[in-house]
């Protein structure tokens, strides 16, 4: 998939799982009156699509913030009677056990007080992201925008911009552009409490 594609949209179908092979996605609810909230980000390992098994249909849109690979796991393979599919199967429990327990960390990271620490805990986030699929925990990109940050962690740009410049002024990361360096992992933990 390119940059800006959609795996899925709201509504759509259910035509099956999804497994990030490579890349960077975000999920994204659109409201009635046209606005839109950022829910999640993915990459490699992370299971897309689980929201349709049940109403089969999606209740969120999927795209691709970069070019991605993505494996589609078919509902006619994972639910048709008589299926043999072992190895199939367990990609699918790796990949619903892996996004449980990010879904369990991302509501962490939205719900804190202040706004600063939800930063932090986004950051160290990414971290565990980037070292689970064998990327530097210390520096990375981040694919997404500040706005999209913002979105996800229920604030502004603004508010977002100024707590990423506060940790990089009290040297627990420097970052440029997307670029983050994370200077001080072991106080961003103290830090975030």
């Amino acid at each position: 998939m390119r940059a800006g594609q959609s795996v899925f949209s709201m509504g759509a179908a259910f035509d099956g799982l999804y497994v990030v092979r490579s890349g960077a996605l975000k999920s994204v609810v659109t409201h009635h009156d046209g606005s839109e909230n950022v829910i999640a980000f993915h990459m490699k390992g992370d299971l897309l699509g689980a929201d349709g098994v049940c109403k089969k249909q999606h209740w969120c849109e999927v795209l691709a913030l970069t070019d991605c690979h993505v494996v589609c796991l078919p509902s006619v393979q994972l639910f048709s009677p008589g299926r043999n599919c072992d190895d199939l199967e367990q990609v699918l429990y790796w990949a619903i056990s892996r996004q449980i327990t990010c879904e369990q960390l991302s509501y962490t990271v939205s719900h804190a007080a202040r706004s600063d620490v939800r930063v932090a805990r986004f950051l160290l986030q990414q971290s565990a992201c980037f070292a689970n699929i064998g990327c530097s925990p210390r520096r990375f990109t981040l694919t997404m925008t500040r706005r999209d940050i913002g979105n996800y962690l229920s604030m502004s740009l603004e508010t977002v911009s100024r707590a990423l410049s506060m940790l990089h002024h009290q040297g627990m990361i420097e970052i440029a552009s997307r670029e983050v360096t994370l200077l001080a992992p072991e106080a961003l933990r103290a830090f975030e409490g």
